[in-house]
């Protein structure tokens, strides 16, 4: 637990306003990102900054739009990089060494829970809170 001088040097460190590629804004503050409409991205960008290359990433919104969009960044992220340098090897992959490549992105478990009842729920595309709704309930 954060002593208090902690929490006071987090609130006390200014915020910056960080632009990406491609000119997605984004504000950190401490080890705090504010990514608005690009979570994948700036959630990259603090891992990066961090210097953190983790396995697993978990992500948990009650949007299901961007538990969606979080997933499938990380997807690609991962797609792309094994195609690239191949998939890694079980006895790579234990060594956390990528099998000499640069190091994979991590693995993202996206979750998704409803907002309770009576809560004011954000915008969500249809499709895609029903496919995510039939996945929760079993095969499609």
């Amino acid at each position: 637990m954060p002593s208090h001088r902690d929490v006071r040097c987090l609130v006390a460190s200014p915020a910056q306003e960080v632009t990406l590629d491609g000119g997605v804004k984004i504000a950190m503050m401490g080890h705090v990102i504010a990514a608005r409409y690009n979570k994948p991205e700036g959630l990259q960008a603090w891992l990066r900054r961090e210097g953190l290359t983790p396995h697993t990433v978990a992500f948990v919104d009650d949007n299901s739009d961007n538990a969606f969009s979080m997933f499938m960044s990380f997807a690609a992220l991962e797609k792309s990089h094994a195609a690239t340098h191949g998939a890694p090897t079980a006895a790579s992959a234990a060594a956390g060494d990528g099998g000499g490549a640069p190091h994979p992105p991590p693995i993202c478990c996206a979750v998704w829970y409803p907002p309770e009842d009576g809560a004011k729920e954000e915008n969500y595309d249809v499709q895609t809170r029903e496919m995510l709704l039939a996945l929760s309930r079993g095969p499609l």
